[in-house]
C-alpha cells in the first residue's frame, strides 16, 4: 500500500459458465474517504454453498452484493475473516478482525454501519 493507490486482487466467475474464472486486479485510490474502512481479507470458506450463490446469482441477487465493472462476470460471495488495515471510522480500529460476508478478493473497502458487523477479538 502506498499513499495514492492500493492494488486489489479479485477472483471473478463467468456468470454463464461457472467453471470459468479469472483473476482480476484493480487500483483503488487512497486515502480513504471519511466513513470508510479498508479490510484485508485473510481467510474464506469455499463450500458447495458458494456454488449455490453463483448458480442462483441472478434469481436471488447474489451477484449484486459485490458488483464488477463487467456484467458477464460476477464476484462470488463467501464467508470469512478480514482485518482492518486502514480506517476513517470512529470505533473501527486498525487491527480489528471481522467475520462476515465478503468477496473472493484481497481487500474490500466498506462503509460500516452500527450493528452490521461482528468483531472477533
Amino acid at each position: 500500500m502506498n499513499d495514492t493507490t492500493i492494488t486489489i486482487t479479485r477472483l471473478l466467475t463467468d456468470k454463464l459458465a461457472l467453471n470459468h474464472s479469472r483473476i482480476d486486479t484493480q487500483a483503488m485510490p487512497l486515502p480513504l474517504a471519511q466513513g470508510e474502512a479498508l479490510l484485508k481479507i485473510s481467510r474464506v470458506a469455499i463450500t458447495t454453498n458458494n456454488i449455490t450463490y453463483a448458480a442462483f446469482g441472478e434469481a436471488m441477487q447474489y451477484w449484486g452484493f459485490f458488483p464488477t465493472d463487467d456484467d458477464a462476470w460476477g464476484h462470488m460471495p463467501v464467508w470469512g475473516f478480514a482485518d482492518v488495515v486502514a480506517s476513517t471510522v470512529s470505533g473501527v480500529e486498525v487491527g480489528e478482525r471481522f467475520y462476515g460476508y465478503f468477496p473472493i478478493a484481497s481487500h474490500l473497502s466498506v462503509v460500516p454501519e452500527q450493528g452490521c458487523a461482528s468483531i472477533i477479538r
